[in-house]
């Protein structure tokens, strides 16, 4: 007779397989939540290079509009007005040339004209705040009509 290969043969332990999967979803759980705080963290730094950037934006638009508001207040002073004015040849207004809006004339149909609505008007607002527009408005008048192309026979005459 033969002797048959005996080998020993052992039954798997289902603790060591348990334990084995056990080990194995623990580290992916931990390798998952790794790489979740790393993303985070890069979205993080992204989000603070554009935030850095729109600050700078920011900085840029409110350096521009700072220069804007200089410029305006520069060429519309009363003084430029006039000056740039006489370089094109305007001259200045002749009594017979300037003419107020009805509202502003007193015997007129307008809002000075209507004395209970212009004295409602006046009530309304604080007597320094209508002082300030009314010199508001007689500065844009001035300015607006105090000059006015040479008539047309004294340029004719001068070319």
């Amino acid at each position: 007779m033969k002797k048959k290969d005996q080998r020993l043969h052992r039954e798997p332990d289902p603790r060591v397989r348990r334990s084995l999967v056990m080990g194995l979803a623990t580290s992916a759980l931990l390798v998952a939540g790794a790489l979740t705080v790393v993303g985070i963290r890069v979205e993080q730094i992204h989000i603070a290079y554009r935030l850095d950037a729109i600050k700078t934006d920011r900085g840029r638009a409110e350096d521009r509009i700072r220069q804007l508001e200089i410029e305006v207040a520069t060429l519309s002073s009363p003084s430029r007005i006039e000056a740039r004015a006489r370089q094109i040849g305007l001259v200045a207004a002749g009594r017979d040339q300037i003419r107020l809006a009805k509202e502003y004339v007193a015997g007129g149909t307008g809002l000075a004209a209507d004395t209970t609505r212009a004295a409602s008007l006046r009530g309304a607002r604080p007597p320094n705040a209508m002082a300030r527009i009314a010199a508001s408005m007689r500065t844009r008048v001035r300015t607006a009509a105090s000059f006015t192309a040479p008539a047309a026979s004294s340029v004719v005459s001068a070319g």
